[in-house]
């Protein structure tokens, strides 16, 4: 199984109306704790991207 946010546990969709208030678009966010944290820093970012896959993805498959 590839390690993208699409196959990862803690990824959602949201409504977001910020620009569309009236559409609403649906954008892929984390729930992850971790990721969310201020420790998770703008440089652990940019190793996870060039790695091509965060450090806090989890399976949504069981076992």
């Amino acid at each position: 199984m590839k390690k993208s946010c699409d196959t990862c546990m803690f990824s959602c969709y949201q409504k977001d109306t910020s620009k569309h208030p009236n559409i609403g678009l649906l954008r892929q966010h984390c729930t992850s704790e971790k990721y969310n944290s201020p420790a998770y820093t703008e440089e652990m970012y940019l190793e996870d991207m060039k790695a091509g896959y965060c450090r806090f993805w989890a399976s949504q498959q069981k076992g």
